[in-house]
């Protein structure tokens, strides 16, 4: 073990002695490459030490002619030792940025690469202000991705409109370029003039391994749009079960309220998510949250004819009875109102709305809803009382109603 220790430090090669001179022959720095460095892992070891850009830099050999030039992927020649080399700065070339978003696009490596060494600026903009970097991103390029982060493009200059290339990326759910940018450091809470940062968007769309992916970067799953949505409650309106779970787990607030008072459960309900529903019940969501209009989640059901979920929430406890919009409409009322004939039925059973049956019958009615309007009649609103009859009666209403259930 010794004798094989002791012979693979023997056999380790020394590192390269580089000297950099600047075209007048002036020292600049000297440095220590391993030995098979490509010549571009220098240029950015020289980008950091002098502060120089690594995609105008040309190295040459000192005492040579232009031919002499390393290229990109040249490697660090062994010998002579120090390895004597001069810095020429080029000026930026923007003619051929057009050219470079065209190929990054396109996922052309090889003319990205030639853009690129021909001086271009990496984070030349279009005149919607894309990137190389952003257009391969959208585009899902990786090794273009790949080399332009090397020459270090900006991985979060976004476009006028503040997209960045991860925001788009997670908007088209290309994990792995969002993997790759996260890697290399970039804005995991970037986010358009919106508000919508890579979480929201990747949560909107239900593409959990996308989100994952932000969320171990660090994502913050709580930064809301302008609007005051959360990426729960856009996951949690779309139906997107496990997304909105991994969310849950991950630090996510049930109880957060949009601008208009909308909650996780009131979306949930309101579009007739049941499954959501539970996961956030389960979770402490409030169950009577009111809206900035008055509405709990029960009334968002309702509203929508989803009786299972109204039925649902009566399980769970919420009132049935206590949700009132600023029109003063009840469940009962919109249910009626609106023809939702399972949901009439659901809360005549559970003896909800008592207060409101009769004056739902009369609703039901003028908006042509004969079986609502039956259902509450066979439930006992709307009879006549103390030998005197009511409006809807005296205009032919029960009659009408009666004949609904037949």
């Amino acid at each position: 073990m010794v004798d094989q220790m002791l012979e693979e430090v023997e056999t380790e090669e020394p590192p390269l002695h580089v000297l950099v001179r600047s075209v007048a022959g002036q020292p600049l720095t000297e440095l220590s490459m391993p030995q098979g460095s490509l010549a571009f892992e220098l240029q950015h070891r020289l980008a950091g030490e002098l502060g120089i850009s690594a995609y105008t830099q040309r190295l040459m050999i000192a005492g040579t002619s232009n031919s002499a030039i390393l290229t990109w992927e040249s490697p660090l020649p062994p010998l002579p030792q120090p390895l004597d080399l001069t810095l020429v700065v080029m000026s930026i070339n923007s003619e051929n940025g057009p050219e470079l978003l065209r190929f990054s696009e396109q996922g052309n490596l090889q003319h990205v690469r030639r853009a690129i060494y021909s001086a271009t600026d990496p984070d030349f903009q279009d005149e919607m202000g894309r990137t190389a970097i952003w257009l391969a991103s959208a585009r899902g390029h990786l090794d273009v991705i790949e080399f332009l982060l090397e020459v270090k493009a900006d991985a979060d200059k976004a476009k006028y409109d503040g997209i960045t290339p991860l925001l788009m990326a997670a908007c088209r759910c290309r994990v792995r370029v969002l993997r790759l940018l996260c890697a290399a450091g970039a804005d995991t809470d970037a986010c358009g003039l919106d508000g919508r940062t890579p979480v929201f968007m990747s949560s909107s769309r239900g593409h959990l391994k996308s989100v994952e992916v932000l969320v171990n970067a660090r994502a913050d799953v709580s930064r809301v749009a302008h609007d005051g949505w959360s990426p729960l409650m856009r996951a949690s309106a779309s139906g997107h079960l496990e997304v909105a779970k991994f969310l849950l787990e991950a630090g996510a607030e049930a109880n957060h309220a949009a601008r208009e008072g909308i909650t996780a459960m009131y979306a949930a309900a309101g579009q007739g998510h049941i499954e959501i529903v539970d996961l956030l019940y389960d979770a402490g969501a409030d169950l009577n949250h009111q809206a900035s209009d008055g509405s709990t989640p029960v009334f968002a059901a309702t509203v929508q004819g989803h009786a299972e979920v109204v039925e649902r929430l009566g399980d769970m406890s919420a009132d049935l009875d206590g949700s009132e919009s600023v029109e003063g409409a009840s469940p009962m009322l919109m249910a009626a109102s609106q023809g939702h004939v399972a949901v009439v039925a659901m809360l005549c059973r559970r003896g909800a709305g008592q207060e409101d049956g009769d004056a739902a019958v009369d609703l039901a009615l003028r908006h042509g809803h004969e079986a609502a309007a039956a259902v509450l009649l066979e439930a006992g609103f709307n009879e006549p009382k103390g030998g005197r009859e009511r409006p809807v009666s005296g205009r032919g209403g029960h009659r009408r109603a009666r004949a609904a259930t037949k």
